[in-house]
């Protein structure tokens, strides 16, 4: 199981050449100063994808579950006088281990090979429990309480391949008009520009090292605000010049209001609507 080996893979981060950290729940009143892990419960976490992140299998579809695991460190003081100071002694140490990097960002735990059935993505100490502050609890040892954020799937399971995924265009703003519309006499041109952000972030390009495809020109198109349009442009698309498109609006004989909304079309992608920018042409 996924989560077992969670637990497995957390007790060994955990332990030092003094103290090995098994699995399970510790005995108290041994001979020396014990320490466990163990998972006490699994909650379903809220996330937006429920598959592998594309840098682990780029190209491998695989269904993840995304889960915060409640795993319970114990520390146990050994029989005779020293035994509640060592332990307490032994917690602390523990208690930072669980802050340095290898555990709490995830990065001791196997990133890259699918049959371990699990990713962690983070784990978080949330609180510690001395003996002295749980005298109502028969189990006398220092309880250290975490959170593990991961991704699990039964390792017995293959993964599922899909379609090749294509260029996928994920992030696209533009600088359009703001509340006031821009001002036209009749008969009159202006030049009306919108600049568009085209950062973007590609999932599985055509090839490794090939460039993000971006969209090379924007379509306009006039929607009069009223019975008929006020005006006209020159072209109904335009090429993108970096990351700035310009259009030529030339006002008609009388005043009215239009609306030139501007769309994106990447190659071979439905086209992205950026928004409407307001035109007013006043005698």
């Amino acid at each position: 199981m996924s989560v077992a080996r969670i637990e497995q893979r957390l007790a060994t981060l955990l332990s030092t050449p003094a103290l090995t950290v098994g699995t399970g729940v510790v005995t108290v009143g041994g001979h020396s100063i014990a320490a466990a892990v163990s998972v006490s419960g699994v909650t379903p976490r809220p996330q937006f994808a429920t598959h592998l992140p594309t840098e682990l299998l780029p190209r491998t579809p695989q269904r993840v579950s995304s889960v915060t695991v409640r795993a319970v460190l114990s520390v146990a003081a050994a029989a005779g006088g020293s035994g509640r100071a060592d332990a307490l002694e032994a917690a602390t140490v523990l208690w930072w281990r669980c802050e340095d990097a290898p555990v709490a960002t995830g990065s001791g735990f196997p990133a890259d090979d699918l049959t371990e059935g699990y990713r962690v993505v983070e784990v978080r100490p949330v609180g510690w429990t001395t003996p002295e502050s749980s005298a109502a609890d028969e189990r006398q040892y220092h309880r250290i309480d975490l959170d593990v954020d991961a991704l699990v799937w039964p390792r017995t399971v293959a993964p599922r391949a899909g379609d090749t995924i294509g260029p996928v265009l994920i992030r696209l703003s533009g600088a359009l008009a703001g509340e006031e519309p821009i001002r036209v006499r009749p008969g009159a041109q202006a030049q009306i520009g919108v600049d568009v952000d085209l950062r973007s972030l590609v999932l599985h390009p055509r090839a490794p090292g090939d460039p993000a495809p971006l969209p090379r020109e924007a379509t306009v198109t006039v929607v009069p605000v009223g019975d008929a349009a006020a005006g006209s442009v020159a072209a109904a698309t335009v090429p993108l010049t970096g990351d700035r498109a310009v259009v030529t609006y030339t006002a008609g004989a009388t005043g009215g209001r239009d609306e030139l909304r501007f769309t994106l079309a990447p190659d071979g992608a439905e086209p992205l609507a950026l928004g409407a920018v307001p035109v007013e042409v006043v005698p």
